[in-house]
C-alpha cells in the first residue's frame, strides 16, 4: 500500500506512516490537562497532531527534525485536518526520501 502523503488525508481515515517533525511542543487544554501538539510534514505538506493520552514517553524521545512512524486518526478542527494521535515512534535518519521538504 503506498504511503500517504499530507495532500492525500482524508478525514475519519485511519493511518498509519512516516513523518518529519516540525515542530513539539507541550500545551494544556482549558481545563488545564496537558497534551502533546506536534506539526508534522512532508514534501507535500504540513499537519498538526495532538496526543492527549499517555505521551509522555513520545514527548520525551521526539525532537525537532526528527522522522516519526505515527499511527493516528485523521479528524477536522476548526475546519482543519488534524491527527488524533493513537501512538508514535522515533527515528533519527529519514526511513523514505519522500519525507524531506523541497
Amino acid at each position: 500500500m503506498k504511503t500517504p502523503f499530507v495532500t492525500d488525508l482524508n478525514t475519519e481515515q485511519s493511518i498509519t506512516t512516516f513523518f518529519l517533525v516540525h515542530e513539539k511542543e507541550i500545551r494544556n487544554t482549558r481545563e488545564g490537562k496537558p497534551y502533546l501538539r506536534l506539526e508534522l510534514g512532508d514534501r507535500s505538506g504540513t499537519i498538526e497532531a495532538r496526543m492527549w493520552d499517555q505521551f509522555d514517553v513520545a514527548a520525551k524521545d521526539i525532537s525537532r527534525d526528527d522522522f516519526v512512524k505515527v499511527n493516528a486518526r485523521v479528524e477536522i478542527y476548526r475546519n482543519r485536518p488534524q491527527l488524533a494521535k493513537n501512538s508514535t515512534r522515533s527515528f533519527r535518519n529519514s526511513p523514505l526520501p519522500s519525507l524531506i521538504p523541497g
